[in-house]
This record gives C-alpha cells, structure tokens and sequence, in this order.
C-alpha cells in the first residue's frame, strides 16, 4: 500500500500565478503536450524547457563543497546521488543544513526512475552521474 502525503502545490517550486493555478487544477495533465507531467514540469506552459525540478539537502559543511564542485558520486558512500521531488523531505534530511534544488534534463530522470516521471517513483532518486554546479541552486 503506498501512503501519499498532500503537499501545497503553489508552494513546490517558485512559478507564475497562472502556473500555479494550472497546477492546483490538473497536476497530473500534460498542457504543454512535452511528456512531463505539470507538477515536475518546470514551466508547464513552455514546451521547450524540458527540465525537472528535483531537491537535495545536505549538512552545512558538504554545501561548501557541493556549492563549488556540484554534486559528486564519489563523495557518496553508495556511488549514487540521492535526490527527492518533495522539498519537505529534503528540509527533514538537511536537519537544519542547505537545501538544493536541482534542475536535471527529463531523460536522466526518467532513466533513473525506471522510465517513468511520477511522484510515487521521484520520492528518492538515485542518479548515477555527477551533477554540474550550474544546475544547482541553493534555497
């Protein structure tokens, strides 16, 4: 049995009123028609920017690091970074650390969630590649 959590849509990433209230009305519709569903959809109303909104949190001394290296599997214990689509978790694990919002291209996403973008499957993922500092964002 997978339990959901309700999570306030006008707060997930920072987007304009009319995302917003497209959002809160079909989160799991497809506006823009680009296969990602509205929810992760970083601007759901542009068909040409592609990226998902993922988050990270971490202890005040590795956000140095992660600031000016970005996010680096060798310095995970597993070999894998591990992300999450809700902000609330990623606050939970950071325990009073940074969080990150990362911006990753939708088929790394999809590739490392088994094909498929949906918020029962980007609670934690575990991507295999270093992440840029470009894509990363502290929050």
């Amino acid at each position: 049995m997978i339990r959901t959590k309700f999570v306030k849509l006008s707060t997930y990433p920072k987007r304009t009123r009319k995302e917003n209230r497209l959002i809160a009305k079909n989160p799991y519709g497809d506006k823009d028609k680009d296969k990602v569903m509205n929810w992760f959809d970083c601007r759901p109303l542009n068909k040409w920017w592609q990226d998902v909104l993922l988050y990270h949190g971490t202890h005040r001394e590795a956000a140095r690091k992660i600031k000016l290296e970005g996010l680096k599997r060798r310095h995970s214990i597993t070999g894998y970074i591990f992300l999450t689509s809700n902000k609330a978790i990623a606050k939970r694990y950071a325990a009073g650390g940074t969080v990150f919002e990362v911006r990753l291209p939708e088929q790394l996403v999809r590739t490392s969630t088994g094909g498929h973008i949906h918020p029962a499957a980007t609670t934690q993922v575990m991507i295999g590649e270093d992440i840029h500092p470009r894509r990363i964002k502290e929050i």
